[in-house]
């Protein structure tokens, strides 16, 4: 299988979540819960909770995740790509599901810090089993 495709999946979810955060905005705006002003510089008050979880969960899908992303095009670049790779991208994108729903129901942080490390960890191997096939 193609190490490109783990890397897309993600890449339409994060797209996919943005639209779906943007029409709760806009929502939440329509409805009056929210002042539209706010969004103009992201001061003067504070977003509802729920929707201030939405945009951290965005914040963290482009913020390791952007780590993925390159090593991935590395790999597929160097030509490096193998079942293994190939099959830890597929488990980062797995935790990072599982991140998400954890993170947008119910939030329990051990549970969420958890599989953030283990995600954290499999991208780090990744990294270095990469650098290891450069070196040798």
């Amino acid at each position: 299988m193609n190490i490109l495709i783990p890397a897309l999946i993600l890449g339409i979810y994060t797209l996919l979540f943005l639209f779906y955060m943007g029409l709760t905005r806009r929502k939440a705006v329509q409805t009056g819960e929210m002042d539209p002003r706010y969004y103009r510089t992201y001061t003067g008050g504070e977003e509802p909770e729920r929707l201030r979880i939405l945009s951290r969960h965005f914040s963290n899908l482009l913020e390791v995740p952007v780590l993925f992303y390159a090593v991935v095009v590395m790999i597929y670049a160097a030509g490096a790509s193998s079942a293994l790779f190939v099959g830890l991208a597929w488990l980062y994108v797995a935790l990072r599901f599982v991140h998400a729903y954890i993170h947008l129901s119910s939030n329990f942080i051990l549970h969420r810090f958890l599989v953030f490390g283990i995600s954290a960890l499999v991208l780090l191997l990744m990294w270095v089993l990469l650098l290891i096939r450069f070196l040798f």
